[in-house]
């Protein structure tokens, strides 16, 4: 089970043990996924596909949070992984351990290349049994283009290369996506 939500607490549930931290980023209005992990362990919650440039190193970020604040219940724990298109896992995957119980979001990363493929998708799954606990939240899930663009482009360039190098959310990038865009040779 998951839900979109502001806050655990209240809009996903009144469980008074659940935080009421809002999404990593502090907006007022920013959105998490908020996840009843399942009972069985292995059980995949999230997968997004994504493009990537092949045979480059890329780093997939994102943030975690033990939505129960303190007690001695399940502690969430996932798998975090690439796939190929065709599910065969990518170089190796990040095991959290129990995500810290501390009403923290806390940054896990999974860097490697991609090898030849344009696309791959992320994958998390439960590693803890479910039952009591075991309630997490995810947000900010993004690969590092944003960042390297703002480290290694100097800023007088920096607005026309994000448009024209197509980093989500730009002009370029969501014509592309939309399919209103197209390279020609």
């Amino acid at each position: 089970e998951y839900a979109i939500v502001q806050h655990a607490r209240p809009d996903a549930s009144n469980f008074p043990d659940w935080t009421d931290q809002g999404d990593h980023t502090g907006n007022v209005n920013g959105r998490m996924m908020v996840v009843n992990a399942s009972i069985n362990p292995n059980e995949e919650f999230y997968r997004r596909t994504i493009d990537i440039e092949p045979n480059l190193n890329i780093t997939i970020n994102l943030w975690l949070l033990d939505l129960i604040m303190s007690g001695s219940s399940i502690r969430p724990n996932v798998k975090f992984k690439l796939e190929t298109l065709d599910g065969i896992q990518i170089g190796s995957a990040i095991n959290t351990g129990n995500i810290p119980r501390n009403n923290k979001w806390n940054d896990y990363s999974l860097s490697l290349n991609p090898g030849s493929n344009t696309k791959v998708q992320i994958v998390l799954s439960n590693n803890a049994s479910g039952g009591g606990g075991n309630d997490l939240a995810l947000d900010d899930i993004n690969d590092d283009k944003a960042k390297a663009i703002s480290e290694k482009v100097p800023r007088t360039m920096r607005k026309s290369f994000e448009t024209f190098a197509g980093v989500e959310g730009t002009p370029v990038y969501e014509a592309f996506k939309a399919g209103t865009l197209h390279y020609y040779r």
